[in-house]
């Protein structure tokens, strides 16, 4: 148990966590030992409070019992020398010094320190004095050795003194019987290796002939006593120098450790294995990867992590039961851990989540056939009571060092792949470096990025105005959030609200939005500012917090707003989130006195018994309704019923994604109260948002809904039908990232670059480079550009202008492909030399699976 104690400065707080305090049980012999001895002593505490000072003490500073200041000063003198940065040497410290007597003359003296350690823990130290340079080692020995008899002799832990010139055994304390069931008088060289079990007696041979190299020795090994019992036991043993640095001894400790041994098995095993499946859980693969990692980081060897999580596996425990789930999770378990054999490790993270790491393949392609070996065992019916269960999993893979260099960054890779591999549909596995589109990859960096971001304030608010649609004035306004980020621009709220959602960030980003509105809302009322309210989204998650009402009456009080003039805005998908609960929430917040609107009306299946239900102010009918309710005879009757049914059931009616002036008059005429959309306004700060509201009018943009004006060096081919065509992000901020690629729709295509239909959200910025790939009559042809334009054209749906940036060779390679392209354009065969898609290129991409290819 005696350990050595970390060298330089003590650390006096440090230390006294490991110091046993003195005992009322240790005195007795303490005084004993300080009053017995020759010459003066004391016995000190770890503290250094001196408690006990022999006679011969005092007869040396010529103190008397009633000048105990006196004394107790020139005690302190001497603790001093006390090293307590060395104490766990266990060698005596020996000083010289001058102590003053109370007649005034200094006594040279040689002042020696013994350590006191009693099983490990630090008890003080036994001082005395020698009024002489010389060293009495006789008197030293006899302080150990009475030392050991009066307390040892009590201690469970074995203590002996062995000389090293014979390997005698000089002492030995009684617990050593009750530890090896041999008398202590019995104990020597030889029944002691009789007694060490035979596959241990050659190590500790070994290690104990390390005592005089080293100084000291922990050992733990087994033992096997007289009667067939088998211990393990802690051995220390511990050099005893001369001044001359000569060994002649050793102080020898002996620790029964087996129960302490089971225990930490024990904790060992709940704290690294799962208990149901016995496989190795979630911190032995944290502590395996981290080793791994290590290893591989030297020899350049890589490794995998594939993260695996069961198909719909809650439907088991929903429809059979916890106990039949258990059985499922247990011998899908031990077909992982038989499929993946020698060739990798299998963990149980948590519930239906597994990890295996497998390393030592020469090829990326193996780890994905491990992955499909594993699927497939996993996939094997299972028969239970009479049951049949096919389950499926999905894996996702991440390789070391490729895809990570941190334990952190290869799990959350792994989980990345998982969950793309998880929207391919079930049974699917995909590589993290090959599951990552342009897509996934700026998903990836805003879930990143997002915290932070709310950390530091870079979320800020925009103003969308809302025009009353019989004065053309604006009566109100959306609150609409935004964040710039470094590298993606303008991040839509549809992008980094659903990372939010699926995090603990949604009730603090939800919290800066009430704020935010409050504030700015209180502002423009001390301003006089004319409006007549302030609307801004609230998530479900909002809805199911009981404390909702209260949230936002508190800001509406710190910031002096009447409640009529905030709306929220609730989906049709937070209503159908625990209704009964949203429910009250809503009526906590018509009672608060705050109007409530139903937004994107009409796309959800039940939005009539919604509006029956819940005490709803406003309905806001979806953009999708308005892009082409002028000209289509269908669209306009659909739009009619719903203003109509608003107006009748006494709602407000308000129509977002107004970009025309057709639009705009049909829907005036159609009787809607309000209007939203770019034809009035984009969303804007809230310092133009106040001029807005000053105005009495508020103009029509014109040009509103024009695309951008292209100006171009080169001439482009106007396809008949929109072109599949590949699309990767292969540079960022200047540097090469890897990613597989996205399919877009290519409507126009050119030497000078193309103009592309998708619905990634991407900024113009000339810092991120895309490669198109573009197969036609069997020829593949590759172009790198940046995005010079952008404009959405319907909600989720966007238009990219594209401009190349080739060297001229390559250019007359294009330029050859292009013309050739010209003649065939007009053929009957055209749809089958290239990937054309003949249905609308909207409603195309926003039901179509992405297309993956490798980077």
């Amino acid at each position: 148990m005696w350990g050595r104690a970390r060298k330089g400065n003590f650390n006096k707080k440090k230390a006294h966590e490991t110091f046993r305090p003195v005992s009322p049980c240790d005195m007795p012999a303490m005084k004993s030992l300080v009053e017995n001895f020759s010459e003066a002593a004391c016995f000190y505490d770890f503290y250094g409070n001196a408690l006990h000072v022999n006679d011969r003490f005092r007869e040396l500073l010529g103190f008397g019992e009633s000048e105990q200041a006196m004394l107790d000063a020139g005690l302190k003198q001497l603790f001093r020398h006390f090293r307590q940065d060395t104490v766990l040497d266990g060698q005596p410290q020996i000083y010289n010094d001058r102590i003053a007597r109370k007649d005034g003359p200094c006594v040279p003296i040689r002042v020696t320190h013994i350590p006191l350690i009693v099983a490990g823990e630090r008890l003080g130290s036994f001082c005395f004095l020698c009024p002489t340079q010389e060293t009495d080692a006789p008197k030293l020995s006899a302080v150990v050795k009475g030392w050991f008899q009066e307390i040892v002799n009590r201690l469970e832990i074995a203590v002996g003194l062995v000389d090293m010139s014979d390997k005698k055994v000089t002492f030995v304390s009684d617990a050593i019987q009750k530890i090896c069931e041999i008398p202590a008088e019995d104990i020597d060289f030889r029944t002691w290796c009789n007694i060490v079990h035979p596959d241990d007696l050659e190590s500790v041979i070994a290690r104990q002939s390390e005592l005089r190299e080293i100084g000291e020795v922990v050992h733990r090994y087994r033992i096997l006593t007289p009667s067939g019992k088998l211990k393990w036991v802690k051995d220390h043993s511990l050099a005893l120098k001369k001044e001359t640095g000569e060994i002649t001894a050793a102080v020898v400790t002996l620790e029964d450790i087996t129960e302490q041994n089971l225990l930490e098995n024990k904790l060992h095993t709940i704290a690294f294995i799962d208990e149901l499946t016995q496989l190795q859980n979630n911190h032995s693969a944290r502590k395996v990867l981290e080793e791994w990692m290590g290893e591989h980081a030297h020899n350049g060897e890589t490794f995998a992590i594939l993260r695996l999580n069961l198909d719909h596996f809650t439907k088991i425990n929903d429809l059979f039961g916890h106990a039949v789930g258990d059985e499922m999770i247990k011998r899908i378990a031990k077909r992982m851990k038989d499929a993946v054999k020698e060739n990798g490790i299998v963990f149980r993270l948590l519930g239906d989540d597994f990890c295996i790491l497998a390393r030592h393949r020469n090829r990326v392609e193996s780890y994905e056939e491990l992955a499909e070996t594993i699927l497939e065992a996993v996939g094997v019916v299972l028969p239970f009571r009479g049951y049949d269960f096919h389950l499926t999993a999905c894996i996702g893979i991440s390789l070391f060092p490729s895809d990570g260099k941190s334990s952190t960054r290869l799990m959350k890779n792994a989980r990345t792949a998982l969950k793309r591999a998880k929207q391919l549909g079930p049974g699917n596995a995909l590589i993290y470096s090959r599951s990552m589109n342009i897509e996934s990859f700026k998903s990836f960096e805003l879930e990143n990025d997002l915290r932070n971001a709310v950390k530091n304030r870079e979320l800020y608010f925009e103003y969308q105005p809302k025009i009353e649609a019989k004065t053309q004035k604006a009566v109100g306004a959306e609150a609409l959030i935004r964040w710039k980020h470094p590298t993606w621009g303008i991040v839509s709220p549809s992008e980094f609200m659903k990372i939010a959602e699926e995090t603990t960030l949604i009730h603090q980003i939800s919290d800066l939005v009430m704020e935010s509105v409050c504030r700015q809302a209180g502002y423009w009322i001390t301003k006089n500012v004319p409006f007549q309210f302030i609307s801004f989204n609230l998530s479900a998650k909002d809805f199911l917090k009981r404390d909702l009402g209260k949230r936002i009456k508190r800001r509406l009080d710190k910031y002096g707003v009447p409640p009529e003039r905030l709306e929220i805005e609730i989906t049709e998908g937070a209503m159908l989130q625990t209704s009964e609960t949203v429910e009250q929430q809503m009526k906590d917040l018509k009672a608060l006195g705050v109007t409530i609107a139903l937004d994107d009306f009409g796309v959800g299946y039940s939005s009539l018994s919604h509006l029956k239900r819940f005490p709803v102010d406003t309905i806001k009918i979806d953009r999708s309704f308005v892009d082409s309710v002028s000209g289509n005879e269908q669209d306009e009757k659909i739009v009619q019923s719903l203003i109509d049914l608003g107006i009748g059931l006494n709602k407000k009616v308000v129509t977002e994604g107004v970009e025309t002036r057709e639009q705009y008059e049909l829907l005036k005429k159609m009787g809607c109260h309000v209007i939203q959309g770019f034809l009035f306004s984009k969303s804007v700060s809230p310092a133009a948002m106040e001029e807005i509201f000053r105005e009495e009018t508020v103009p029509l943009k014109k040009g509103a809904g024009k695309p951008p004006i292209e100006r171009r060096r080169y001439s482009r081919i106007d396809l008949p039908l929109p072109l599949g065509v590949k699309m990767t992000m292969i540079s960022l901020n200047n540097k090469s990232v890897s990613l597989g690629s996205t399919e877009v729709l290519v409507n126009n295509i050119g030497v000078g670059g193309l103009r592309l239909l998708s619905r990634l959200r991407l900024t113009a910025q000339a810092d991120i480079l895309y490669r198109f790939e573009v197969d036609f009559m069997n020829t593949a042809v590759k172009g790198v550009g940046k995005i010079v334009w952008a404009k959405e054209i319907q909600k989720d749906v966007f238009c990219y202008g594209v401009e190349f940036s080739m060297p001229e060779r390559e250019k007359e390679h294009w330029s050859e492909t292009l013309n050739r392209w010209k003649s065939r354009l007009g053929s009957n065969d055209i749809l089958k030399e290239a990937r054309f898609i003949t249905e609308d290129p909207v409603a195309y991409l926003r039901t179509a699976r992405t297309i993956m290819s490798e980077p």
